[in-house]
This record gives structure tokens, C-alpha cells and sequence, in this order.
């Protein structure tokens, strides 16, 4: 990211709604139209959006770990669509189009993977990591497709056809974009499990990480312990139940609302605080090895310089 566009000023007010989610609302920006907006809210959602809470301050939490886990990738060398935050629960991007797949990373075979695949034993290692793609469909549960699934849809994305060339670099940058946050988490002693990230085609017909990289979107064991999980599978995992105290339903086929006591809330909050109070450790920690590599490299030359040196010495 060049330090021009970091330091732009964007003129926040006048945008225009393009598109909201469960969790986040996307603007354009109409003067600098290359550029959106991703305002985050506080919801939070499982099971396609079968029940939902409110969660305190995630809009911010969210946004933090966000802003942090693409700052990381950059720092990698990864090219994100993340230019700058500029309020606490938003951020600017490159606009994209938007590529309807999820890609999803495994180290460690958990969820749904056991679910298809009952004779692998929980825990089990994927080295090379492994990746899956799912069609994002709420209504059909973002089912998981194949690559001759995809390449059947003839998708074209902002004028770019969806080749297997193209997947294929969807699977390199996935699995180097996986690699570096799971590096920065285990100096936190922390095991990333999993992770989903979406692509999208820029303007410029470029295919870019996109979208966003929160608590939501991936599993992570502190010391590799699934009990002491912090993300959004904790609340996954906690029943959906009518007795709970004020849980409604807002329609006969509406999601069920309001499924947290206040004890559950909290703990869930303070997950996603700690989540996101921990993403800035991973910034530091990547840029701190990005420092130490680059001393080790101009060390490296310094020496090779000096030894080009001496030996044009002893010939002459």
C-alpha cells in the first residue's frame, strides 16, 4: 500500500449505500469512487443467520482485528484491499467485485470437516493445509463445491472469467495469507485452526483479498486447546433454545434473537475484546521479524560486499 493513499483524506459524508450483511455495510465513496467504505455492526449471527444477539462494541472489535489481520498480511507481502481505518467499526478499501466463493484453509481437521469425513480423527494435521471452497448461498448453507463445480457456473467476475488458473491463485494466496497470521499467532502461543477469506477483482481486473478477517471468520486454540477457544464458535456452540430468557423469534421463519444471558454476553464479549487486543501483537510481532529479516539481509551483503573486497585485494 503506498504511503499516498494511506495518507489520502477521504470525504466520508457524501457515499452512497451499495450493500449490506449480517455483520457489515458497504459505500461508495462517490468522489474517489475507486474506494468503499465498510462500516461494521455490533451482530452477531450463526447457523446462516438462524439466530442472532447484539454483542457490545464488536462493531469495533471487529474492525480492529480486521484492520490488524490485513495490516499482517502486508507486512507479508500479501496484497489486501485495505487502505486505511478511519473510524473505530469502519474502514477504506479498493472496491471490488466481489468473487460468491469462500475459501476455506484447514490446518487441523475440526466442524464440518468431520461431520463429511467420519473415519479422520479430530486434531489431525493438514500439512500442506488444506483448502475447500463454498458457494455463498445463505439458503442452500454455502455449500461446499469443487473446482469442476465452479468452473461449470462460468462465473465472470468484474469482467474477469473464473478460470482454474485463477482458482489456483486464490489457493496460493489463501495458503500464504494462512501461513503468516498462523505464524504471528504462534508467537502468541496461540493455534490458528482454521480460516475463511473471500476474493474480489479490482477495477484494474487485478484478483485481491478482500472483504474481511475477524473473529467470525476463523477457529483459534490457545495453546491448541479447543476448550479454551476464543472465537465465534463459542457462540455457535451455545443452545438455541426458546426458555432462554427474552429469546424471540422476530418472524414465524425469522431468526431467534435475543439467545444470550447476560453471563454468556459477557463472556463472549470479552473473547472478542481479547481477539482483537491480541491482533495488535500480531502486527507488531510481523514487524519486528520484517525488521530483523531485513537487518540479517543487508548483514548478508555487507559481508559478501566486504569479502568481493578482500578477494579484489589478494588478486591484485
Amino acid at each position: 500500500m503506498t504511503t499516498n493513499i494511506v495518507n489520502k483524506e477521504f470525504d466520508l459524508k457524501d457515499k452512497t449505500f451499495l450493500a449490506s450483511g449480517k455483520t457489515k455495510t458497504i459505500y461508495q465513496l462517490n468522489k474517489e469512487d475507486q474506494y468503499v467504505l465498510i462500516e461494521s455492526n455490533s451482530a452477531i449471527t450463526a447457523g446462516d443467520g438462524a439466530k442472532k444477539d447484539i454483542l457490545p462494541n464488536k462493531d469495533i472489535y471487529s474492525t480492529t482485528t480486521t484492520v490488524n489481520n490485513f495490516k499482517v498480511l502486508q507486512l507479508s507481502g500479501i496484497n489486501t484491499h485495505f487502505v486505511k481505518q478511519v473510524e473505530p467499526n469502519s474502514f477504506i478499501a479498493k472496491k471490488c467485485s466481489m468473487i460468491p466463493l469462500e475459501v476455506i484453509v484447514r490446518r487441523l481437521a475440526t466442524g464440518s470437516y468431520l461431520k463429511r469425513n467420519t473415519h479422520v480423527t479430530e486434531g489431525t494435521k493438514f500439512n500442506p493445509p488444506l483448502i475447500e471452497f463454498t458457494f455463498k448461498d445463505d439458503v442452500q448453507h454455502d455449500p461446499l463445491v469443487t473446482e469442476q463445480d465452479i468452473l461449470e457456473m462460468n462465473l465472470k467476475i468484474g469482467g474477469v472469467p473464473i478460470t482454474s488458473k485463477l482458482l489456483s491463485q486464490t489457493r496460493h494466496i489463501a495458503t500464504l495469507s494462512f501461513e503468516a497470521l498462523e505464524r504471528a499467532w504462534q508467537s502468541l502461543d496461540v493455534t490458528l485452526v482454521d480460516f475463511k477469506v473471500e476474493f474480489g477483482i479490482t477495477s484494474q481486473g487485478e484478483l485481491i483479498l478482500a472483504d474481511v478477517i475477524d473473529n467470525d471468520s476463523w477457529r483459534i486454540w490457545p495453546k491448541g486447546d479447543k476448550t479454551l477457544m476464543k472465537d465465534k464458535q463459542v457462540y455457535r456452540n451455545l443452545p438455541t433454545a426458546l426458555n432462554t430468557p427474552g429469546a424471540t423469534p422476530t418472524t414465524q421463519s425469522g431468526p431467534l434473537v435475543n439467545t444470550l444471558s447476560d453471563q454468556q454476553l459477557k463472556m463472549i464479549e470479552d473473547n472478542y475484546a481479547w481477539v482483537a487486543t491480541s491482533t495488535e501483537k500480531l502486527v507488531e510481532f510481523t514487524a519486528a521479524n520484517l525488521t530483523n529479516n531485513n537487518n540479517n539481509s543487508n548483514s548478508n551483503n555487507n559481508n559478501n560486499s566486504n569479502n568481493n573486497t578482500s578477494s579484489s585485494s589478494t588478486s591484485v
